[in-house]
């Protein structure tokens, strides 16, 4: 019998919901760059991870949710003064553009892609 392979919920919302809040406090202006690449980094040594102990594809399971959040959009999220049809254009074109680099391979200025190396029981030098 084979292995069921299970994609987490949890780990597909959480990360979800992390870059569709980036695309939001970049629409206010906030500076999202460095954030976003910390995050997205951290987004591909966690699927690796989940690969191993799971067996299923996270990385490609938060892509295609960024690719249907790109489609949502909650106007009452605007402030006031906003362009609704302009902000709706940038929050699609922010998180289609998350699911862009995520698809494509790591750059070689992309943290490394290995799992972390944990020592059970290792003293701090």
């Amino acid at each position: 019998m084979g292995e069921v392979m299970v994609i987490e919920e949890s780990f597909v919302r959480l990360y979800a919901h992390d870059f569709v809040q980036m695309a939001w406090r970049s629409e206010i202006g906030q500076l999202v760059q460095e954030p976003l690449r910390r995050r997205m980094d951290d987004l591909r040594r966690h699927a690796d991870l989940m690969q191993v102990r799971k067996g299923a594809d996270h990385l490609a399971a938060v892509i295609t949710r960024l690719r249907d959040e790109a489609e949502r959009f909650n106007p009452r999220m605007l402030q006031k003064y906003a362009d609704p049809a302009g902000a709706q254009k940038r929050h699609r074109t922010f998180l289609l553009d998350v699911a862009e680099q995520l698809s494509a391979p790591p750059t070689a200025e992309a943290s490394p892609m290995s799992l972390p190396v944990t020592r059970r029981g290792h003293q701090g030098a």
